[in-house]
């Protein structure tokens, strides 16, 4: 698959220092945080990362971020049914 299934593996979609600083690295001007359902991502970690990207990164990027969708036990900020 020439390292195409590479990209979706678990591992290869986490929010972590390394991964950000790669981003940095390569001049990316915005990063998209999100969870899905059945991700096991929270709000609250979708909060927090964004929280210390921004603290170390500043104006530097961009986040984007949230829940796209409703999980079966959270809702999101903003949802109307919530």
């Amino acid at each position: 698959d020439g390292g195409k299934k590479a990209l979706y593996r678990r591992e290869g979609m986490l929010c972590t220092p390394e991964h950000v600083q790669k981003c940095v690295d390569m001049g990316v001007d915005f990063i998209v945080l999100g969870g899905n359902p059945g991700s096991g991502t929270s709000i609250n970690d979708v909060i927090a990362c964004t929280k210390w990207i921004k603290e170390k990164y500043g104006d530097q990027l961009f986040v984007f971020a949230g829940k796209w969708e409703d999980g079966i036990n959270e809702k999101v900020l903003g949802d109307a049914l919530a």
